[in-house]
């Protein structure tokens, strides 16, 4: 039979959520006896809009191979009025919903669609409306506990979502909970995202004073390490004044902001302000972050929400201490002890937890987060599905 996973991401900024997919994809097809295609639903700028944004123009490749993976690029046009509708006024995307219409043909030849991300969902719901193709939906995390709350107009269409889809898959318990706030789950279940473990491990002590020499990072420091996105909801700009209580702890600390956002400038006045040794990478390579991990001792991530964040996992696979704040599906990927719960004297409390998980024993990585394991789950579950429909 001939399965199509379609997903909604942009190839030219691979992040957190792009890997978890991938790497989802590219352990599935390894064991899927069935034909697989993949197809990538990817925004474009006009000129205009580039200009407006004073954003660089991108190429356009029809195919991008990643690991053997083809990925057939369906695009679409950023309509400056569709992004105020949604993001400024609450509204609905008008265009961007027609415009995915266009691609629904594409799918009639498919047994079954594997979607994953808030537009490819949206378009495999079309699918099986025109041809009754079924379809999975796989959720990372904002799609199901941040955007549906803050739009009536997406809260609607994830409910439908959820509600035709033959099975949602969510990568973490949290979201499960939190999508039945949505629509009673009728066809759902918990299916954890993995971490690469060939290229995620703990180098060896000489491999991390090379790779310290190689960056530039003092052998010496101690060093704690933010990495994702400078926005709001990572919660970035409480972490100098507590990396400055951990400084009154550990002088010899240096602090890396590993990531891009629209907090970096306030962050950096900030840091300043607490008089704190930090380094600002920007974003780095994907290839690159195995080695960076290795050159830390600690990786924290004090977030509003989640879903099941990458670097938790691919932290604690190379040996390094993880502090998080009690939210998504951090609590499910390491040990309570080290979950900090939001209230009063988060700062002082997210701190301490740092100097306990500093001082205590490595922190194991849990036997769930296999992606061979995962990748054996979900086979099961598409099977079931062709064999019944």
């Amino acid at each position: 039979m001939k399965i199509a996973i379609l997903i909604n991401e942009n190839f030219n900024d691979r992040k957190g959520s792009f890997n978890a997919t991938h790497s989802r994809i590219l352990n599935l097809t390894r064991i899927c006896k069935h034909t697989i295609d993949v197809y990538c639903i990817h925004v474009y700028e006009p000129w205009h809009i580039r200009k407006l944004r004073h954003t660089k123009p991108s190429p356009k490749p029809k195919i991008i191979e990643l690991d053997g993976i083809k990925y057939h690029i369906l695009y679409y046009r950023f309509w400056l009025i569709d992004y105020i509708l949604r993001q400024k006024l609450g509204g609905y995307e008008y265009l961007t919903m027609k415009a995915l219409n266009k691609f629904i043909p594409i799918f009639k030849p498919y047994d079954l669609i594997i979607s994953h991300g808030y537009f490819a969902n949206v378009l495999s719901l079309k699918i099986k409306k025109r041809y009754n193709i079924p379809y999975t939906s796989t959720w990372h995390g904002s799609d199901i506990h941040s955007a549906p709350f803050e739009n009536k107009n997406v809260f609607k269409e994830v409910n439908k979502i959820l509600e035709n889809s033959n099975m949602n898959l969510f990568v973490s318990k949290n979201l499960y909970n939190t999508a039945n706030k949505i629509t009673q789950i009728k066809n759902g279940t918990v299916l954890y995202n993995g971490v690469n473990k060939t290229k995620f491990h703990q180098y060896s002590k000489d491999e991390r004073l090379k790779i310290k020499a190689q960056y530039q990072i003092p052998a010496n420091n101690r060093n704690i390490a933010f990495i994702g996105n400078l926005f709001p909801i990572k919660n970035v700009l409480c972490l100098p004044s507590i990396f400055k209580k951990i400084q009154i702890e550990f002088p010899d600390t240096l602090f890396h902001f590993i990531g891009d956002g629209s907090l970096k400038h306030q962050l950096i006045n900030k840091c300043h302000e607490y008089d704190i040794p930090v380094r600002f990478w920007g974003n780095v390579q994907a290839d690159n972050m195995p080695d960076i991990m290795n050159c830390m001792d600690l990786i924290v991530l004090p977030s509003i929400n989640e879903g099941l964040p990458l670097v938790s996992l691919e932290s604690l696979a190379c040996g390094v201490h993880f502090v998080g704040a009690k939210v998504g599906g951090i609590a499910e990927a390491i040990d309570d002890e080290f979950c900090v719960e939001h209230g009063d004297s988060f700062e002082e409390r997210f701190a301490k937890c740092c100097i306990k998980a500093l001082n205590a024993p490595k922190q194991e990585l849990k036997d769930i987060f296999d992606w061979e394991t995962i990748a054996k789950q979900e086979n099961k579950l598409i099977t079931n599905i062709l064999n019944n429909k």
